[in-house]
């Protein structure tokens, strides 16, 4: 078989919910090879997969100062067959996490030119952890927070930032194919400064 090409579809709607706000929903079907660690541990061709699901996104302005990026995947990656055997399965592949819901929002406060805040709100849901589906982690809800401040300094556009990652301290896996499984960043902050010459 040749395996150089996905096949893959999606429909597109796009609805202008007011002037500053738009939401758009694709639809998705991909089908290509699927590697993975078999019941032996041996990571070979499983089968193929098939990767289907939507896409949702509402972006624009909810006020004069505020701005919002919001977007959400639910995914259905299926392995169709299992290349040695040639049996039907419904299995669930692992690595890509089924539902995925991002927000982002941005503040500028018009009092305080130069200042921005900022807020990213982030769920995973659960998904397997092998290929067999006996193992299942949890799902996380994280939370990011940041603000912003643009000014000049002897002419040179400087910019403050501090940021909050994962404030809840949420811990959590995120497991692919090749058997790797990475841990999430432990609640931290950071603070920058960058100037442009």
């Amino acid at each position: 078989r040749d395996w150089s090409s996905d096949v893959c579809f999606s429909d597109l709607v796009r609805f202008q919910i007011r002037p500053n706000l738009q939401l758009v929903l694709g639809g998705f079907m991909i089908d290509k090879p699927y590697y993975g660690l078999d019941p032996n541990n041996v990571y070979r061709e499983l089968g193929d997969v098939r990767h289907s699901g939507l896409e949702l996104s509402v972006t624009g302005s909810l006020a004069d100062e505020i701005t919002m990026v919001a977007g959400a995947v639910f995914l259905r990656p299926r392995i169709t067959s299992i290349s040695r055997t040639g049996a039907t399965t419904r299995l669930i592949a692992v690595g890509p996490t089924p539902r995925v819901l991002r927000t982002n929002f941005q503040y500028r406060p018009r009092k305080v030119r130069g200042l921005a805040l900022d807020l990213k709100v982030e769920s995973l849901s659960s998904s397997y952890l092998n290929v067999a589906n006996t193992r299942r982690i949890s799902g996380s809800v994280t939370v990011d927070a940041g603000v912003r401040y643009t000014t000049a300094l002897s002419g040179v556009p400087v910019r403050f930032r501090l940021q909050g990652l994962n404030l809840g301290n949420a811990f959590y896996i995120t497991p692919n194919a090749s058997g790797q499984i990475t841990a999430a960043e432990a609640r931290r902050v950071e603070f920058t400064v960058a100037a442009d010459f």
